[in-house]
């Protein structure tokens, strides 16, 4: 009888096989049909640009030539073509260049054979490159991007190439700062429409190439398309030049003036900022990471077997009966962050009042006073500390050990910056063991810092109201300040704590109740908000909560009249024009301000009533509605007091004559919301500046 029998044959077999394929060396990700697929981008490709110049450089002596003529000319575009966004872990593949009066040119770099994995023959080092775009630096040369912030780190990583000083101009940040809601932001987008006027055919990267191909696609190929963009770039600056020259009359017939001072004295120079804190980073102690690890992971085990417990108690307890069948098998397998089965917990099985909606948020579960709920709350807080800060953040370092995150200085419609990959803008203030992972590099500080109440001091600067003003001039709690105006008590009876240091309740919930009509004010929320983040604990109604919210708005409205009509003033300037504008001329286009609350259309089997079939003349108007039936329906409709009659009017209108009633009360209430908020928010990066915000105290106070 032999050592194995036939079935323990055939595993051995089967496992020496698998042995064996692993020990093989990887064979290239290349199949036929990828193959296939490069050669219909090349035949793609082809086509589109086949009326393209455009040129590729072999040798560095072409480039040393080529930069010598763009260094003559003292300006042109450039672009890289990458691997990926990823601006750690992918790579250039080659850089693209124009001047105008020239031919646009593609560098390739890292272009590699199909099958073989090797590269094509006749491309540049990266110190070659390097070597060239050098001379950018040492002639002060003028070069225009698109998306600056990335093209300028990755020639930083892989070139070693510092053109912060070279950047005079992006076409992107520039046209966000002339249009921010422009739909399509892209590079061939904006091309497309402006310059083009409409009449081009705006193919984007991922028209032609998958990403993951482009590094196989041969230079001849690639240059078409990357050339294309350095020369396009260029094309779109000096299109958008004229609007953001003061002295352009395209400049000042658009009144772009307060805009042309925004983006080369605020965004342009921002792009270094940016560039910098992205390249300098922040160093992360990976033995705090750790021992914030070993705190809260067995922290958080813990908090959740509690959390089983109760449920499991609970689900045992006769008393209580779900009709529903648990989404759960067990309390073992109870997920607090799942909507079903919180849901099902408290709505099913406790059967509590969670209004219409039944929501499992936090704003809701915390107005119910149960301990399964509260242990709930806190395991999801452990959840989120530890996925977000804990374990993302050690995660996201490089080898340096600093995290490099990604700052956008228009990050948001406002004009807000934002950070991403990771957001860096989002540690918990009061976190001080999350922030203690971050340290200095040894022989520097790190410095934590941050305005008071900036937005409060902006707002009283721009509405001018003397009350607010005179808070900052007394050295004052705005809030509390606010509130013993509006309550009509007095300052001591509105603050969180009495002279001598002793808790004062009812001082807290005025000042809480004023800040958060203030900030409801400046973020654009609705009064029904404010009175869930007000009295969301409190057992009323839905209706008194409304009540009584809109008592405080009013209350600290009528107590800061300059304050509302500064609001009244900024909502008025947004209808008449669909925009807003910040200290610095910033806009924020809310288009929805321009719009009538009602729009009538005719459906099909509408009669116009002033057609006469005698008169040829009125036949051609047969479906239109007359203006004087359009006046009429839209008074008749701003005079209901009540949705439910506006609803009944809109639907009676469209069964029996035949006319669509578009209500855009919706929309305008909420673009009325967004007028204030974006005056206000619409600052932040010339907040950034230390002179900006003292200047505006010295002013509130002087």
């Amino acid at each position: 009888m032999g050592l194995f029998n036939k079935m323990q044959i055939e595993q051995i077999n089967a496992a020496a096989k698998k042995s064996k394929q692993l020990a093989e060396p990887k064979k290239s990700m290349m199949s036929r049909s990828v193959t296939t697929e490069l050669n219909q981008i090349s035949e793609n490709v082809k086509e589109y640009f086949k009326d393209s110049d455009a040129e590729l450089i072999t040798t560095q002596e072409q480039l040393h030539n080529y930069i010598t003529k763009m260094i003559e000319v003292g300006i042109g575009g450039i672009d890289t073509e990458t691997t990926g966004l990823d601006r750690l872990k992918d790579t250039i593949v080659g850089v693209s260049l124009y001047y105008p009066g020239g031919v646009e040119v593609y560098i390739p770099s890292r272009h590699i054979i199909p099958i073989f994995d090797e590269p094509y023959a006749n491309q540049l080092t990266y110190e070659q490159i390097k070597q060239e775009l050098q001379r950018f630096v040492d002639a002060k040369i003028k070069l225009i991007f698109a998306n600056a912030d990335f093209d300028l780190a990755m020639i930083y990583k892989d070139l070693k190439v510092d053109l912060i000083e070279n950047c005079f101009y992006d076409v992107i940040i520039a046209w966000r700062c002339l249009k921010e809601n422009e739909r399509d932001n892209s590079l061939k987008g904006l091309y497309n429409k402006y310059p083009l006027k409409g009449k081009g055919d705006p193919m984007k990267f991922r028209d032609l190439f998958s990403p993951q191909l482009f590094p196989y696609c041969k230079p001849e190929v690639a240059k078409l398309y990357a050339a294309n963009d350095a020369k396009i770039t260029y094309k779109l600056f000096t299109w958008q030049l004229p609007y953001i020259k003061k002295d352009n009359p395209k400049c000042q017939n658009h009144k772009f003036e307060a805009i042309a001072d925004l983006v080369w004295g605020v965004e342009f120079p921002m792009i270094e900022v940016c560039q910098r804190m992205h390249r300098r980073g922040i160093y992360l102690e990976q033995s705090a990471a750790d021992m914030l690890k070993r705190k809260y992971i067995p922290k958080c085990d813990e908090e959740h077997k509690k959390l089983r417990q109760m449920v499991q108690e609970l689900m045992d307890d006769p008393k209580y009966t779900a009709s529903a069948k648990p989404p759960f098998f067990s309390s073992m397998e109870f997920n607090p962050n799942s909507v079903g089965h919180v849901k099902w917990l408290c709505y099913d099985l406790l059967k509590l009042d969670g209004g219409k909606s039944k929501g499992t948020g936090k704003e809701i579960l915390s107005t119910f006073d149960l301990p399964v709920i509260k242990q709930i709350l806190k395991c999801r807080s452990l959840i989120t500390l530890i996925g977000t800060f804990v374990e993302k953040l050690p995660n996201n370092t490089s080898p340096d050990s600093r995290i490099h995150c990604q700052f956008k200085q228009m990050g948001a419609s406002t004009g807000r910056m934002s950070s991403a990959e990771p957001n860096m803008q989002n540690i918990p203030s009061r976190a001080n063991d999350i922030r203690h992972m971050f340290r200095a590099t040894p022989g520097y500080v790190l410095l934590s810092s941050d305005y008071s109440q900036q937005e409060p001091k902006l707002t009283a600067y721009i509405s001018q109201d003397e009350n607010m003003i005179r808070s900052f001039q007394e050295n004052k709690d705005i809030y509390s300040f606010i509130a013993s105006i509006a309550f009509n008590k007095t300052y001591e009876e509105c603050r969180e704590f009495t002279p001598d240091g002793e808790y004062n309740p009812e001082g807290k919930a005025r000042r809480t109740e004023a800040k958060s009509v203030v900030l409801g004010i400046l973020y654009g929320r609705s009064t029904v908000t404010i009175a869930d983040q007000l009295y969301s604990h409190e057992n009323w109604s839905d209706e008194k909560r409304v009540k009584q919210a809109q008592y405080v708005y009013d209350s600290v409205l009528n107590a800061f009249p300059a304050l509302r009509q500064f609001m009244i003033c900024s909502q008025d300037f947004a209808k008449k024009n669909g925009y807003v504008e910040t200290i610095l001329g910033r806009r924020r286009h809310i288009p929805d301000m321009t719009l009538p609350d009602y729009e009538f259309v005719p459906m099909p089997g509408y009669l116009n009533p002033d057609v006469n079939p005698l008169d040829v003349t009125t036949l051609n108007n047969g479906n239109e509605i007359p203006e004087r039936v359009q006046r009429a329906l839209y008074r008749e409709l701003m005079s209901y007091k009540y949705f439910g009659q506006v609803a009944k009017r809109i639907k009676q209108l469209a069964e029996n004559e035949h006319i669509k009633v578009v209500n855009n009360r919706f929309k305008i209430s909420e673009a009325t919301r967004q007028v204030v908020n974006s005056i206000i928010q619409g600052e932040p990066n010339w907040l950034n500046c230390p002179f900006a915000v003292n200047s505006i105290t010295q002013r509130c106070v002087t």
